[in-house]
């Protein structure tokens, strides 16, 4: 059974994704999956774009993700998904008229697992907290804070690794006396946040569980 996965926002996340699917399938079934890539375009100004901006009204990447849609519906690729959470809500609206079986987003997948969403704090690109993709019952950082967020993800979709971000990030927990936090984008992983106390919700690691359950049910 395939599995059809949207890539390159970004290009590191995914890669993470991707090889997390491998190893665990393989760990189950002594084999590798069947996917799909399907890679968007996506430059560094785009991604800039949805990491600051409230609005998402890139045309290039709208583009890119009905193009996406369109190469796995004529391919018969009926189960797809979208290693992105920023992306995850404007991909369903495109994606619902070709009529896929299923529909996968790292944001869905985090709020089915989780119980008492209310507690939880989300960090994540500011179009996701301003636009509330997790819903109304989580709770979202005051813009001062979030700017924190958004040099921290500047510095991750470049693929680098976080360096010295614990008294910021501390303060942000002290701050709000955080207890948990779901980690809204695929380019944040629970290493980057290893010195927290808090629980923390990653949402790629989620995200990998489900395209894992639905290979796992497509093949029974």
């Amino acid at each position: 059974m395939k599995l059809g996965l949207i890539g390159g926002v970004s290009p590191f996340a995914f890669s993470e994704i991707y090889n997390g699917i491998c190893k665990r399938y393989r760990s189950i079934h002594d084999e590798y999956p069947h996917l799909i890539i399907y890679s968007v375009r996506c430059s560094i100004s785009d991604e800039q774009h949805y990491i600051e901006n409230t609005k998402l009204n890139n045309e290039n990447i709208l583009n890119e993700l009905k193009n996406a849609c369109e190469f796995f519906s004529k391919n018969g690729i009926n189960n797809i998904g979208i290693c992105c959470n920023t992306l995850s809500n404007v991909f369903k609206e495109i994606a619902t008229p070709y009529n896929f079986n299923r529909t996968l987003t790292p944001i869905d997948a985090v709020l089915n697992k989780i119980k008492n969403p209310q507690s939880y704090f989300v960090f994540a690109t500011r179009f996701t907290c301003d636009s509330h993709l997790f819903g109304h019952n989580v709770k979202y950082l005051e813009s001062e804070d979030q700017k924190i967020i958004d040099s921290l993800l500047s510095i991750k979709i470049r693929g680098s690794e976080l360096k010295k971000t614990n008294k910021k990030i501390n303060s942000i927990v002290c701050k709000y006396d955080i207890k948990n936090i779901i980690l809204g984008c695929t380019d944040f992983n629970k290493k980057d946040f290893s010195f927290l106390k808090t629980n923390i919700i990653d949402s790629s690691e989620i995200f990998i569980d489900e395209c894992i359950e639905v290979l796992k049910c497509a093949e029974s």
